[in-house]
């Protein structure tokens, strides 16, 4: 009786050869792997999805919470002092009675006398302090030609008195010469320099062939 074949088909022998090739390592000549090694490369180089690039929304405050919120308030404050400064000094370099600016009617331009009449708006319950002033130098420094103190527009310019530099005997102005009008509240509380701050100096000029107005019999 002969014996059974084997579950694999194989003879015997054949079978035993098999188990013994398999039960050793082949090694494999360096070339045949780097050959595996470059296919296999260029196969997943081939497969592979290109990398995508998602954006994410960039929040400076989010990313740097401590950095924002120690300059955010500070700036806050500069902003806040630079308007504060600007104010006081606005309100303290403003006109006197800024609602009421006072507007001068004459003389202005070229005038045909040399005693010219002063007048502007008048504002109810205001006095006036007025000045006739060379065309040259600081308006509020200046030495003044003709002064009236505590008046009410109009102001003829007989009602005029001569400065502390002009000749007393004067009592007109010289023609074809620029002067200029200031004409301001009396009551800024100041003397000097100080009174004269809060108003506008108007030019004008005398011209060449003026001469005073003729006195009334």
């Amino acid at each position: 009786m002969n014996a059974p074949d084997s579950d694999s088909g194989l003879p015997d022998g054949e079978e035993a050869a098999l188990a013994a090739a398999l039960s050793r390592r082949v090694p494999v000549p360096p070339a045949v792997l780097d050959r595996l090694r470059a296919e296999r490369l260029e196969m997943s180089e081939n497969t592979a999805e290109p990398d995508k690039i998602v954006a994410f929304p960039f929040d400076t405050a989010a990313t740097f919470p401590a950095r924002s919120s120690k300059r955010r308030p500070w700036q806050w404050m500069a902003a806040a002092a630079a308007i504060v400064i600007l104010g006081v000094v606005g309100y303290q370099m403003r006109p006197r009675d800024a609602a009421s600016s006072i507007v001068t009617r004459s003389p202005q331009g070229t005038v045909a006398t040399t005693r010219p009449g002063i007048a502007w708006e008048n504002t109810p319950g205001k006095n006036y302090n007025v000045w006739i002033l060379p065309a040259e130098g600081d308006y509020t420094t200046a030495p003044a030609l003709f002064v009236a103190k505590n008046v009410r527009s109009p102001v003829p310019f007989s009602a005029l008195k001569p400065g502390k530099d002009t000749p007393p005997d004067k009592t007109a102005l010289d023609p074809d010469k620029d002067y200029r009008v200031l004409v301001c509240y009396n009551d800024t509380g100041s003397s000097g320099p100080g009174e004269r701050i809060a108003g506008t100096p108007v030019p004008f000029r005398v011209a060449p062939a003026a001469s005073p107005p003729p006195v009334k019999p």
